[in-house]
C-alpha cells in the first residue's frame, strides 16, 4: 500500500530536525504549511497520496490561498516548504514527478528588503536544496551561501576564481570589490561546506572562475538573475 502524504511528511519532519538540524519551531512552520495544503485536498475530494500532487493542484492551491487573503509573501512560504517537502520526496526515490517543477511564487511589491531574516535565509537556501539535479543543487546552494554569507555583490561574485577561496583558512579575496579595492571577506563553516560541496561536482571549459554553468562554461549575470527568481 502506498504511503499517504501524512506519513510521508511526519517522515520529512524527522528527517529536518535528525538530518538537517532544524529547530522545532522551524518544523512546526514546515508543519503547518504541508498541513493546509492536505486540507485543500481533502476539501476538494483528492486523496492524500503523492501521484494526486500535480502541477495543476498546486497552482489550484495557489489560487485558494489568494483567494483567503494570503499575502504574496505567507504564499510563498508556502510553497517553499511544499517544494523543500517535495525535494526529500525525489531525494528518497519515494516519487519520480516534480509537480514544482513550473510553478513559480508570486510576485512580491517590489521593494528592496534591507536583510533576510534567518527564516527567509533558510527557505532561499531550501528552495536551492530542492532542485532536481544534483550539480545545480550544490551551485544554487553555493552561490546563494556565498551571498547571504558574505555580503559581496553579483559581480563580485560572477568574479570569483579558484585562487580567491581558501578554504584552509576560511577566506574569500574579492578582487576590484567596492572602492575598486582587493579585500579579505570570511567565511562561515555554513559557506564553507556549501562551497566544498560543490566544488566536487563543479565543470569546467579553460578557465577558473569559481561557479559554471553546467556545461562548465562561465555564468552570464542574468543567469544569477534567473538562479535567484527560481528560488526566491
Amino acid at each position: 500500500m502506498q504511503e499517504t502524504l501524512n506519513t510521508l511528511a511526519q517522515d520529512f519532519f524527522v528527517y529536518l530536525e535528525a538530518e538537517k538540524g532544524y529547530s522545532p519551531l522551524t518544523t512546526t512552520a514546515y508543519r503547518s504549511d504541508l498541513s493546509q495544503l492536505f486540507a485543500f485536498m481533502q476539501h476538494t475530494g483528492r486523496a492524500l497520496l503523492p501521484a494526486e500532487v500535480t502541477t495543476k493542484v498546486v497552482r489550484e492551491w495557489i489560487v485558494s490561498m489568494s483567494r483567503d487573503g494570503l499575502s504574496p509573501s505567507s504564499i510563498g512560504r508556502h510553497i517553499y516548504a511544499l517544494r523543500s517537502f517535495w525535494g526529500y520526496l525525489l531525494d528518497s526515490e519515494v516519487v519520480e514527478h516534480d509537480p514544482m517543477r513550473r510553478v513559480s511564487v508570486p510576485k512580491r511589491p517590489q521593494r528592496l528588503p534591507n536583510y533576510l531574516t534567518a527564516d527567509e535565509l533558510q527557505q532561499l537556501l531550501d528552495a536551492a536544496a530542492a532542485h532536481r539535479t544534483e550539480y545545480c543543487r550544490r551551485r544554487d546552494y553555493a552561490i546563494i551561501a556565498t551571498f547571504a554569507f558574505t555580503g559581496i555583490r553579483r559581480g563580485e561574485l560572477l568574479a570569483l576564481r579558484m585562487g580567491d577561496v581558501d578554504l584552509s583558512e576560511g577566506m574569500l579575496r574579492v578582487e576590484a570589490g567596492k572602492g575598486n579595492k582587493t579585500r579579505l571577506v570570511p567565511l562561515v563553516p555554513d559557506a564553507i561546506e556549501a562551497i566544498q560541496r560543490w566544488l566536487k561536482v563543479r565543470r569546467t571549459k579553460g578557465h577558473d572562475h569559481l561557479f559554471t554553468t553546467t556545461h562548465g562554461n562561465r555564468i552570464h549575470p542574468s543567469r544569477i538573475q534567473v538562479i535567484w527568481l527560481r528560488v526566491g
